[in-house]
């Protein structure tokens, strides 16, 4: 408008500029020119503004639109906001829930009866030690400190003459039990923290060097507290009497026992982790903790608790233990895997075989056998059983035996005849079977047998355990309950007769001549006009032949003899049945 008002008045002045005769023609045709000019661009800028003004609208609407859209966002959003809360806290609820009845379970499984202490005190320092298994799950393992190198010198027969000496707080004097302890030296690198529990007080115990008994001459070399590497029980199985030692808890997650009259033999452990994998080192997970309860003066029993900790698994154990005769071991675990891992063993056993009757190799020819353990029993829950006996092999040789939800399963010393080991000093004839009862539903899975070549008895070379089908995820709790039996001659047999002893000759070609003798069951009392049938099997193997089975003169044994041809296969398998039932446990052995 002030474009227009400033042209009126240019005209205006143009036509009185011509009147007055003060302008020519031209210069008016000039201002009209302009004047022209001006209007068109009055024009164009109302149309501009027009424009913008629409424009401007538009844009005021659609920001309407918009914010009336973000409303509607807030509106849905706060309402779902509200919604995942609730979902939240019945998700927390849920949790909590599921720890308690958790909680609850794990108490009720492990009320075993127990000392004085009680079974309240027993469950709640074991739930602590569960906690803290699942919390260590979910962070990266951390090394424990190795001993003091000064301690890790001593070679075995400096490390033999360190004898526990010390006494013990809070201990019964009047109790059977007695109580030792081993420093941190020799192969044991990692110290183990030891606590003693009786009542509601807890004391972790620390020992100077002179109670280990080593002169204070010489226990300046030493730290003032020696690192303890392991725990030794001892019992009085005669009242009255000195106590002898029965339970050894001793380097990495191992724990041996023997019954009353036994000698020292095989071993258990917690886990076995990665065990003959290839190209894949093994895990040794260690207990790094141990709690023991003081029994009372007229105990027969006595509980352990211990933390696991190693690199892909952390756990929580109860140890329930009952010598005599047979030794006992009720253990109790919780199992946090932090990662998977390519063979979880559980309910490990470890042994040696050196050599013995199937051998057919001798490493020492003044002992005909040499072995801790003779054979591998397996307890199905159809009701067979299976038996495979043990072996030095020249190479390594992992035998799995599938199932479901099995009974148990042993490393057994079914050959108590000394005159099969003649050898005074070691005792091989004496020394424990180790069976394991499987309490629950363990699922499925199978036994794996590893047999390790060996050139002495020092060295266990034999690993068995259980390995399940499906392991657990990565900070899931995995609870595991069984018992241990460490046993003498009186030990778990089958219902069915039992292979009681095995021969074996190779004639050259490959061609093997096989003796199984059985022992007990039915087949001891059955004439041999009865005719039992004897069944072999062997997989992946050319042939079998000369199959002859025959009831001895004496003991009612039978004797079942064959022939096996061809290079080795993968498995034969052995029984005797009658009219399609088993007789027999089954027989097997790996090629």
């Amino acid at each position: 408008m002030k474009m227009l008002t400033g042209f009126m008045r240019t005209v205006q002045y143009a036509l009185v500029f011509v009147l007055s005769g003060c302008a020519t023609i031209s210069s008016v045709q000039r201002v009209q020119k302009e004047a022209a000019v001006a209007t068109r661009g009055e024009v164009s800028e109302a149309a501009r503004v027009t424009m913008l003004e629409k424009q401007l609208a538009s844009m005021q609407a659609d920001v309407t639109s918009k914010l009336a859209a973000i409303h509607s966002q807030e509106l849905d959003l706060t309402s779902a906001t509200a919604a995942a809360q609730l979902e939240s806290r019945t998700a927390i609820e849920e949790v909590h829930r599921a720890e308690q009845v958790w909680s609850k379970t794990l108490v009720s499984e492990s009320n075993e009866p127990t000392d004085d202490n009680g079974a309240a005190l027993v469950n709640h320092l074991y739930l602590k030690l569960v906690t803290k298994a699942r919390a260590q799950a979910h962070h990266a393992y951390i090394q424990p400190v190795v001993a003091p190198s000064v301690l890790l010198h001593f070679g075995k027969q400096a490390y033999s003459k360190l004898i526990w000496n010390g006494v013990v707080p809070d201990w019964h004097l009047a109790s059977r039990f007695a109580l030792a302890f081993q420093p941190v030296g020799y192969l044991y690198r990692q110290s183990v923290s030891t606590y003693v529990v009786r009542g509601k007080h807890v004391e972790k115990l620390a020992f100077a060097p002179t109670s280990f008994g080593i002169q204070s001459a010489a226990a300046h070399h030493l730290p003032h507290i020696l690192p303890i590497a392991g725990i030794n029980l001892a019992y009085a199985f005669n009242e009255g009497h000195p106590a002898d030692e029965f339970l050894s808890l001793l380097g990495a997650s191992y724990f041996r026992a023997v019954g009353r009259s036994q000698w020292w033999g095989l071993s258990a452990r917690g886990l076995a982790v990665n065990t003959a994998v290839a190209n894949l080192k093994e895990e040794f997970p260690s207990f790094s903790s141990v709690w023991i309860f003081v029994p009372p003066a007229n105990a027969h029993s006595l509980t352990v608790l211990a933390q696991l900790d190693g690199p892909s698994v952390t756990g929580a154990y109860r140890f329930l233990i009952t010598p005599g005769h047979v030794t006992r071991v009720r253990v109790t675990a919780v199992i946090f895997l932090r990662h998977h891992v390519q063979r979880l063993g559980l309910a490990p056993l470890t042994s040696m075989f050196l050599q013995g009757r199937i051998s057919p190799k001798r490493v020492d020819l003044l002992h005909p056998s040499i072995h801790d353990s003779d054979g591998l029993s397996i307890e199905m829950s159809d009701g067979h059983w299976i038996w495979h006996p043990l072996t030095n092999p020249d190479w390594l040789r992992v035998t799995d035996f599938k199932l479901d939800n099995p009974m148990g399963y042993g490393l057994m010393q079914r050959d108590r005849d000394f005159n099969q080991y003649q050898s005074l000093g070691n005792h091989y004839q004496d020394r424990p079977s180790a069976w394991v009862t499987f309490l629950g539903h363990w699922g499925p899975g199978q036994f794996d047998l590893i047999e390790i070549p060996s050139h002495s008895a020092s060295n266990d070379n034999i690993v068995a355990f259980w390995e399940p089908r499906v392991q657990p995820k990565p900070g899931e709790a995995l609870t595991l309950r069984y018992d241990i039996a460490w046993q003498g001659k009186s030990q778990t047999y089958p219902s069915l007769a039992w292979t009681s002893e095995t021969r074996m000759v190779s004639s050259g070609d490959n061609v093997r001549i096989f003796s199984v003798y059985f022992s007990g069951g039915e087949l001891a009392d059955l004439p041999s006009w009865i005719a039992p049938q004897p069944e072999v099997r062997a997989a992946g193997y050319q042939n079998v032949t000369d199959v002859t089975l025959v009831k001895l003169p004496t003991g009612g044994r039978w004797r079942l003899r064959f022939t096996v041809h061809g290079a080795a296969g993968k498995l034969i398998k052995a029984k005797i049945v009658y009219r399609d039932r088993p007789l027999t446990e089954t027989w097997t052995y790996g090629a």
